[in-house]
């Protein structure tokens, strides 16, 4: 019987002997690509919405850390059918053409950037983007309810002011 690849690439792992008895289903190999590299990376809920894969043009930014100072453009794959139960994710995969200079192994870590004002969800809608170090909580209200400096003029009189859930859908902290 003669075992035949989809696609050229490279065995990574071979998970039988020769001649073993295999079972329906049981992995016999796991093959890489050379041609292709896929980036796997989950996605939060609220943001998966605003997702529109659709959008063929959009390409989000991969940055690997083994190749510090270059900058890869993907395009969307395939998502999971539902999130994760625990962490209450989704998990994406974006694919790009491989460097080829990228190291030979699986499972080497990097940054995917996805600019939210690019995403359909936003579209005409007017962004305000906040620093996370900007947004605190006051220590006479109760939790949860976000504040943000708002400083006018010259900037001589900064105040403090509620992120109204109106802002909060404008604002990304």
């Amino acid at each position: 019987m003669t075992l035949t690849a989809p696609f050229s690439g490279t065995a990574a792992t071979v998970n039988v002997r020769n001649h073993q008895v295999i079972a329906a289903g049981q992995t016999i190999a796991t093959l890489t690509r050379t041609d292709l590299l896929d980036v796997v990376f989950n996605v939060p809920e609220n943001l998966f919405t605003a997702l529109d894969i659709r959008n063929m043009t959009y390409r989000p930014v991969v940055r690997i850390n083994t190749l510090p100072d270059r900058e890869f453009q993907a395009e969307y794959k395939e998502h999971t059918g539902s999130s994760s139960s625990n962490t209450l994710t989704w998990q994406v995969i974006l694919t790009m053409p491989r460097p080829a200079d990228f190291p030979a192994v699986g499972g080497v870590s990097g940054t995917v950037t996805i600019n939210l004002a690019n995403l359909p969800a936003n579209v005409n809608h007017a962004a305000l983007v906040v620093p996370v170090e900007a947004v605190f909580n006051p220590d006479s209200h109760q939790r949860n309810e976000p504040h943000v400096w708002v400083v006018q003029g010259s900037g001589d009189q900064p105040a403090g002011r509620s992120a109204s859930s109106s802002a909060k859908s404008q604002t990304r902290a």
